[in-house]
């Protein structure tokens, strides 16, 4: 007598199959975490100790001009092709696959080029928004320089990030990582260095060289390795795509992502037509610091995106729901630690910068908190956007523009780099609870799980014993800090043991590289 199929357990066996990617994609990426926020620190700390406050808020001003062209010139492609290469490596269509990166390459270093050269011609104006000649300011003709040469870097970023997003829909998270992690922050920090000591401080033009440099190479890499998996080039390799089907999905896209981008600087914007270039470098190294506490939600979205794009196309909803409903679960749980961590370190870095930046250790707080609730969005926003509805993307980035800038522009004459902060975290709860409130329509996205009350319980007593061991005041500095925050992981742990692990934790965890190795 034949056994019949069990439709439920052959269901969990694929959910468990999905998860367990995941997990090893979060694996991967989180040593390459670690090590590129580490470089970001050093980075940050040459800038600001041998540039200054100011010129570190030009050179994050340029940085943000350079990132609006790359939103534009790669016209929302990036993602596009990342849905399309997970569906169509998902079915096996190469052909296909092949297809949608050359379409997408041709368009993008096209629009990036013609971007770029008008962004150089319209540099003056552009540096009007900071140059204000206060006594501590860098001149206008420095930022204008500064604002052109960054424009070399333009079509080459963008093009990084379309390779970035095709490895991970290819599942290669072990080269984007080398690529993203590790050459690329490497490389722009050795180059740092070079300039520093060949130009010196007072020329702004080798930071922003070594940008250009470190971006091209990191660009060139990540094409080899792409190449290596798909054949882009060659006789054997024919190509093939539906274009009115690939640019029905992508172009939408275009406003999304300039919508998205604007969403997220709009802040950034009114922060340099209000205030000073000093209060732009506090902010910029704020922002640069609070990517570290996003490392959870980066570590599961680098599998989590194309993953929920093939589930999708493949009709697997419940493989989804799944998916996503452990995806925010571990977030969550890393999260909470993380950021109470790294809110105990944020006076010891900040004041290693310069005592100037201490004005930012308020803001760091606020954007800290917000971040968590933004660990259960983010993945929902991902998995609507992989399912085609670009349109409610689209819809949540022009809300938050409107939140964001009017908030700063009455919060930043009021308080500077904070107001900048409120502004900015006013925009992620309102785009967070839009997302949720689509997610759970749409696709049936719940992200409640009834193990959530013990990363909570396990946080608040972490906070309590942070808390504690703070008014202690066994050591100032990072001496303080690193006590109190062993303290933290101590207890977070212990909490975590003593409520226990559930079989599938268990699992996955046996299934990170750390555990295999």
């Amino acid at each position: 007598m034949n056994e019949s199929k069990n439709p439920r357990k052959d269901g969990l066996a694929s959910g468990a199959k999905e998860r367990a990617q995941v997990v090893k994609g979060a694996g991967l990426t989180g040593v390459g975490a670690v090590l590129e926020g580490i470089l970001r620190y050093v980075s940050i700390l040459l800038v600001t100790r041998f540039y200054g406050q100011a010129a570190y808020g030009v050179f994050g001003f340029a940085m943000y001009l350079n990132e609006m062209g790359q939103r534009v010139s790669s016209a929302g492609l990036h993602d596009g092709v990342m849905r399309y290469v997970a569906i169509h490596e998902g079915r096996g269509e190469t052909d296909q696959t092949r297809g949608a990166i050359c379409l997408a390459t041709k368009i993008i270093l096209g629009i990036g080029i013609i971007f770029a050269v008008v962004l150089a011609l319209f540099a003056p104006q552009a540096a009007e928004m900071l140059a204000k000649d206060r006594m501590h300011d860098v001149p206008k003709e420095m930022v204008i320089r500064v604002i052109r040469i960054s424009c070399l870097a333009l079509p080459t970023t963008a093009f990084l990030m379309l390779l970035g997003r095709t490895l991970r829909a290819l599942k290669q998270i072990g080269a984007q990582v080398l690529v993203k992690s590790f050459v690329l922050p490497i490389t722009r920090v050795s180059l740092l260095c070079l300039f520093l000591w060949v130009l010196g401080p007072d020329n702004l033009a080798g930071l922003i060289w070594a940008i250009v440099i470190s971006t091209a190479f990191a660009c060139a890499l990540a094409l080899h390795y792409v190449h290596k998996t798909v054949r882009l080039w060659g006789k054997d390799a024919p190509s093939s795509i539906n274009k009115k089907e690939f640019l029905g999905f992508a172009l939408p896209l275009v406003g999304v992502d300039i919508a998205a981008f604007f969403s997220l600087t709009a802040d950034v914007w009114i922060l340099a037509k209000l205030g000073t270039q000093v209060d732009m470098g506090t902010y910029q190294a704020v922002l640069r610091l609070i990517p570290l506490l996003a490392i959870p939600l980066f570590l599961f979205s680098s599998m989590l995106t194309p993953l929920s794009a093939e589930l999708y196309g493949q009709g697997k909803m419940q493989e989804l729901r799944d998916l996503y409903r452990t995806s925010v679960r571990w977030i969550y749980s890393m999260a909470i630690p993380l950021v109470i961590g790294l809110c105990l370190f944020i006076d010891p870095l900040l004041s290693t910068l310069g005592e100037g930046f201490l004005a930012g250790h308020d803001a760091f707080l606020l954007l800290a908190a917000i971040l968590i609730l933004n660990g259960f969005a983010n993945p929902a926003g991902y998995a609507v956007t992989m399912a085609g509805r670009s349109k409610v993307t689209l819809f949540n980035a022009c809300i938050m523009i409107v939140v964001v800038s009017t908030t700063a522009w009455f919060a930043i004459p009021a308080w500077g780099v904070l107001g900048a902060a409120v502004a900015r975290a006013t925009g992620i709860l309102v785009n967070s609870i839009l997302t949720l409130a689509q997610g759970w329509w749409i696709l049936g996205l719940n992200p409640w799980h009834r193990q959530l009350w013990k990363p909570t319980i396990a946080g608040l007593l972490s906070a309590a014993t942070a808390w504690a061991i703070v008014q202690k005041n066994f050591a100032d500095g990072f001496l303080g800090a690193a006590i109190a925050g062993i303290g933290v992981l101590v207890t977070y742990l212990g909490a975590i043991l003593l409520l226990g692990l559930t079989e599938e934790d268990k699992e996955l965890l046996r299934k990170t590289p750390l555990m295999k190795s």
